[in-house]
């Protein structure tokens, strides 16, 4: 709901009550958090946190982020943004090896292994890559290409966002049912189709235009409601015993990782198309909101190109999520008495 609502308190109160409106929501989680979340034991042994390996990993992310965001400012082939992404591959080669010696990692190298979890975490990974990325260009094209305002572009993306409410259980239930790879599958396709659709639609189409844009918003919709349950029940299958809390990091890990790459990537894209095209039109500033002043062909163009990316890496997914597999085993293991469950963990700290 957040994409709508904040279009919404943005047209009608101001950018800055976006950032109030959370500190009442805060407070309710907290008060609800500590009237219902129930207590959990304390663990047995704390081994400490991986220190060394979470500041290695997230300088990282951080030199790799900024890269690509600068990228398109000061060019590709600037001796700061090279000097950036190789910073950002030798420390994560440095975090590699820390993890590997380290006796309480904060990664488990021995996950790498296995091919299926890696798989069905790589398709989780472009998936919070591309649905991102779409939902953050979508208001701007809204407005600028489209000439809606923003509270009314709030409203066009809400209201069929609201589909993944009833397509997520739906999702789940299928899932448990008769396994996770079909929904998976049928998610990927909807997000490859909304892609497509976003692509070549033509907004100039008038009443057509509106509709290509909300069966894409739907599409996606019905993407990220079928697809996520399905996709984090096929990555948890592959948990080792005693190792669901790694792999369920794992995962949010690289969900939000592509969340982040999302909305980089993609503006990165749109905003490179438009300077390239507009570099020698005259009547065009070259910074600030330049967006505002160039003709709607050319912003279309750079909407364009983002999500025809956008709709080559929903292919990837299909073709992740057809080679994906769901591992039988774990519905025998949930079933397993606790005595049993006890004596695996035991051999696996052992193994270990």
């Amino acid at each position: 709901m957040g994409y709508g609502v904040g279009r919404l308190i943005t047209e009608n109160f101001g950018w800055h009550w976006i950032f109030f409106i959370t500190v009442p929501l805060g407070i309710i989680i907290m008060v609800l958090a500590y009237k219902f979340l129930p207590e959990m034991p304390g663990i047995e042994k704390y081994y400490g946190f991986d220190v060394y390996g979470s500041i290695l990993i997230s300088l990282t992310v951080i030199t790799l982020i900024i890269s690509l965001e600068m990228g398109g400012r000061v060019g590709w082939i600037s001796y700061n943004i090279i000097g950036g992404f190789l910073a950002s591959i030798i420390l994560l080669i440095l975090f590699y090896k820390w993890e590997l010696k380290f006796p309480y990692p904060l990664f488990n190298m021995c996950l790498l292994k296995q091919k299926y979890l890696n798989i069905s975490i790589a398709a989780g990974f472009m998936t919070s890559f591309v649905l991102t990325g779409t939902i953050f260009l979508l208001p701007f094209y809204l407005e600028l290409v489209m000439g809606f305002p923003t509270d009314v572009a709030g409203l066009i993306i809400l209201l069929p966002t609201m589909l993944i409410i009833f397509v997520g259980p739906l999702s789940g239930r299928i899932s448990d049912s008769i396994g996770s790879k079909i929904p998976s599958i049928f998610g990927a396709v909807c997000l490859t189709i909304a892609l497509l659709d976003l692509t070549v639609i033509n907004p100039s189409s008038g009443t057509y235009g509106i509709l290509f844009v909300l069966i894409a918003l739907l599409m996606r919709s019905l993407s990220d409601g079928m697809f996520s349950p399905a996709n984090n029940k096929l990555v948890m299958s592959h948990s080792p015993p005693g190792m669901m809390g790694s792999v369920s990091s794992l995962l949010n890990a690289a969900k939000y990782l592509g969340l982040v790459m999302g909305v980089v990537i993609f503006e990165t894209i749109f905003d490179s198309t438009v300077s390239h095209i507009s570099a020698n039109t005259e009547g065009i500033i070259s910074n600030g909101a330049f967006q505002f002043s160039v003709p709607t062909a050319t912003l279309l163009s750079g909407f364009q190109h983002a999500f025809f990316l956008g709709a080559i890496i929903s292919v990837l997914i299909i073709i992740a999520t057809l080679l994906s597999k769901e591992n039988p085993l774990t519905d025998e293991y949930n079933k397993t008495s606790k005595k049993d469950i006890n004596q695996k963990l035991i051999l696996e700290e052992e193994f270990v």
